[in-house]
């Protein structure tokens, strides 16, 4: 017997959960270092006099992820998971361990007002710092291109389960935000800025090592089945049975036919709204929390105690973030998971309106409940959408791709709009969001169950013929051969 008739479903469905548990955590820990670093560096290089240097890096890092998702579902098929997922979190180190130079030559300097030296110069500094934004943004883009495909493999088991799966990435990975802020209360509170770099770069260098004994998607008998499916798909290519290998042409016909799909246009907007989120509580979040702080720089007891408060900001956010992620995967079960996207959005634009209400007033208290409201949107509508485009779109990297890209576009663009007002003009960059808000509602009323896709691989692989014709009745075992057909193009190397 073959497939699914060997191997206990609900077994296959448990080693599946233990997988998806051990991703979340890895991402978490990852997204623990990352996640702090980015929420606070626009804060911390401005007390080092670096003026817009956190949101000028941020902005690199965002661009530079929009702009490879063309071309990363086409990196994340060519190479094992591990490998890709390794290699991928190795590039965030950089943009961590590079937040150590200024500090140390921010102390150098105040050590001795006359020293110099070519490492600490602004031209040195600014390169370095955004030179590991870039980097980052590349392999970010691999990053969650590969988590997504993951992931969907392994909710294939069960797909009437693809909301707990993604429940259980979203609840585990949202605990980075609220670990990361206590451990960035502690660090800029109690130790130096060095420090907090440093322990960053620890944190994340851990995460690497466990991504890097990820175990594989695959069951042993899919691996063998997917091997036997590959020795079929090559004598097919030799008998011209099927099409040669991928030209960049057809990686843009595919995205071309994903856009063409009747729901994805009010999809997108709400991609982009997940973008603004970022953006917002990234790059502008501890300007709204400064605003309502006396703040001298020159005292370094009232630099540390401003950092801590926007750190208690984020506690709160963590919290939400994740109540919202068990929330999203209970919710998704039970109701209309179209209708969840409507809640979500109603979440984020109560938490602009507090926004607005916070930068008028100068109020401290009114950011919690900005940040409470914005987590807990920000994680059932990532919850959501990610369960939506997994059984809508059926997983596909392209998918994942297009959403990364358009986060990263729309959180670029936002970056580039509070940069360019500064603070002479801050309510322009929340009134900007919060007309993005508006139209993000209409477009979560308007979306709906995506029609069945055809696309190029699906009528290719359909041709490759199954092994056994009779157990083609097996709906489980359809089921299996269906998942691995829409793979066998898109994730050709992750059974490693």
């Amino acid at each position: 017997m073959n497939g699914l008739a060997t191997e206990n479903t609900n077994q296959i469905h448990n080693v599946n959960l233990y997988k998806t548990i051990y991703i979340s955590i890895g991402f978490m820990l990852l997204y623990v270092a990352f996640s702090t670093t980015q929420n606070m560096i626009s804060q911390i290089y401005y007390q080092l006099g670096y003026d817009q240097l956190g949101n000028y890096a941020l902005f690199a890092l965002y661009l530079t992820q929009a702009a490879n998702n063309l071309f990363a579902p086409k990196i994340v098929q060519r190479f094992p998971v591990k490998w890709v997922l390794c290699l991928s979190a190795l590039g965030y180190l950089p943009f961590m361990i590079v937040g150590i130079l200024p500090r140390q030559c921010y102390e150098d300097m105040q050590a001795n007002p006359n020293y110099e030296s070519n490492l600490c110069s602004k031209h040195t500094i600014y390169g370095l710092i955004l030179a590991s934004a870039i980097v980052n943004g590349y392999c970010a883009s691999l990053i969650w291109v590969c988590q997504g495909t993951y992931i969907g493999i392994l909710s294939s088991s069960k797909p009437e389960k693809t909301g707990v799966y993604f429940g259980i990435f979203c609840s585990i990975f949202a605990t980075s935000f609220l670990i990361g802020s206590v451990i960035g209360t502690f660090l800029l509170g109690y130790t130096t800025q060095k420090t907090f770099f440093i322990i960053m770069s620890v944190i994340g260098a851990v995460a690497c090592l466990m991504l890097f004994f990820i175990p594989s998607p695959f069951q042993e008998y899919q691996i063998t089945q997917m091997k036997e499916a590959k020795k079929i798909a090559q004598d097919a290519k030799e008998s011209q049975a099927i099409a040669p290998q991928e030209t960049f042409m057809q990686t843009i016909q595919r995205y071309a036919q994903i856009l063409k799909t009747d729901q994805i246009v009010p999809l997108m907007v709400l991609m982009g709204l997940s973008g603004t989120i970022s953006a917002f509580y990234a790059g502008f979040m501890y300007m709204l929390i400064q605003n309502t702080l006396a703040q001298d720089y020159t005292n370094p007891d009232s630099i540390k105690d401003v950092n801590q408060k926007t750190c208690y900001v984020y506690i709160c956010q963590g919290i939400f973030e994740i109540i919202s992620g068990y929330a999203g995967g209970y919710l998704a079960q039970r109701f209309n998971i179209y209708k969840l996207v409507v809640v979500s959005t109603l979440f984020v634009q109560t938490a602009f309106v507090f926004a607005l209400i916070c930068t008028y007033t100068y109020d401290y208290s009114i950011a919690f409940l900005c940040s409470g409201f914005i987590g807990f949107g920000d994680n059932l509508l990532n919850c959501v959408l990610s369960e939506i485009i997994t059984k809508d779109y059926h997983g596909k990297s392209e998918i994942y791709a297009l959403k990364s890209c358009v986060m990263s576009l729309v959180f670029a663009a936002l970056l580039l709009i509070n940069v360019l007002v500064q603070h002479e003009a801050k309510y322009s960059f929340i009134l900007a969001i919060f007309i993005y808000q508006i139209f993000a509602t209409f477009a979560s009323a308007n979306l709906g169950p995506q029609k069945p896709l055809e696309l190029n691989e699906e009528k290719q692989i359909s041709r490759i013929p199954s092994e056994d014709k009779n157990l083609d009745n097996d709906n489980e075992l359809q089921v299996l051969h269906q998942q691995q057909r829409d793979q066998l193009i898109t994730t050709k190397q992750m059974s490693d």
